[in-house]
């Protein structure tokens, strides 16, 4: 039989045990689940703390929202309620008339694009723009360089110059510029558009801009059939890789929406393949631009089968942007190709196989 002394120790053993057993079982979990808990409080304070600073600062953030669009809405109200073609060709003629010493060279305008920003869902606008390019090179005097681009600057019909080439003329402190410009307005508002009158022309005159006679025939020419015409069935543009377009674009004229586009932006020269075709009285055109398709892009054939070239000027010896072209004309009509401009010193664009009937004007 154990001792009363033995019955005790063991007594004192046991009850260790179960110390132990309870200590890691329980205490010791329980313990780390606070730690943890402790933590994440801590985290969860930092987080309310930011949230609060952030609150507090709430009405701060809702006068600055306020305050951009009452910014936004003066801006936009400086805007014209549209832009059309003949607004592009009312700022040539007032260039013009604004500046005595100031010659027409040149002049060129693509077609409308549409632009959307903002998201009505969300309340943020939903506004629709146009933007109306244009492009002319004039020769003006040297003091007047600064003039013009002022006038550029506060003339009615919002106009952003995008681009600006200068180079000496042949004449005494004669400038030449050559200006890239950005015609836009805001779509839907309560303004009313109003056309451009033009001043009566007079019968007889060979040239629409009052261009020195020494300029080439071909040049005046080609500056009133850029602006008068209406748009061919299909177009390429090459210009330098600095342009607000790509360096080399293929697609129908008049797709604001510019689906049938193909465009590439490669400071070189690249191959491409258009074929024009017909079935069934309706008239295709297939495109292959350095390995990119476009496929049965239908369109509308007008008087004639009509293809525009903006093929612009070479910035310098840098600007290598150029095609090469397969022209598969597969209808019963002529393809006109129209040379709306061309760097005849250096050309971007060279048919180099043509298949059916196409002339180059």
């Amino acid at each position: 039989m154990m001792s009363g002394r033995e019955k005790k120790l063991i007594g004192l053993v046991a009850i260790l045990f179960l110390l132990l057993v309870g200590y890691y079982v329980l205490y010791k979990p329980l313990t780390n689940e606070t730690a943890e808990l402790e933590a994440e409080i801590a985290t969860l304070n930092e987080e309310v703390s930011v949230l609060r600073e952030e609150y507090n600062k709430l009405p701060e953030y809702k006068s600055g929202i306020k305050n951009a669009q009452e910014e936004i809405a003066i801006i936009q109200e400086g805007y014209p309620s549209n832009v059309k073609q003949e607004n592009a060709f009312a700022l040539i003629f007032d260039i013009e008339n604004a500046f005595e010493e100031l010659e027409i060279n040149s002049a060129s305008f693509s077609p409308l694009e549409t632009l959307t920003y903002g998201d009505e869902d969300q309340g943020t606008g939903g506004v629709t723009a146009v933007k109306q390019v244009l492009r002319t090179n004039v020769s003006v005097g040297y003091e007047e360089v600064k003039d013009l681009l002022s006038f550029i600057y506060d003339y009615p019909d919002r106009t952003v110059l995008d681009s600006l080439s200068l180079s000496l003329g042949e004449e005494e402190q004669l400038i030449i510029m050559t200006l890239n410009m950005n015609m836009y307005a805001i779509l839907g508002s309560d303004k009313p558009y109003e056309l451009p009158v033009f001043d009566e022309v007079e019968k007889g005159k060979q040239y629409l801009f009052d261009a020195k006679a020494s300029q080439s025939e071909k040049k005046a020419e080609t500056s009133v059939q850029e602006l008068t015409d209406p748009s061919a069935d299909l177009f390429i543009a090459l210009k330098p890789v600095a342009s607000d377009i790509e360096a080399q674009v293929i697609g129908l004229s008049n797709d604001n929406v510019q689906k049938s586009y193909v465009k590439k932006d490669i400071n070189g020269e690249i191959d491409a393949v258009l074929r024009v075709y017909s079935q069934n009285g309706q008239y295709y055109a297939n495109y292959d631009l350095d390995g990119t398709y476009k496929e049965q892009q239908a369109f509308t054939l007008g008087n004639v089968l009509e293809l525009d070239l903006f093929s612009a000027k070479r910035l310098d010896d840098n600007d290598k942007v150029a095609m090469n072209m397969t022209i598969i004309n597969q209808t019963s009509e002529i393809l006109y190709v129209n040379r709306k401009e061309e760097d005849y010193n250096n050309p971007r664009f060279k048919a180099t196989v043509i298949e059916g009937e196409v002339e180059f004007r």
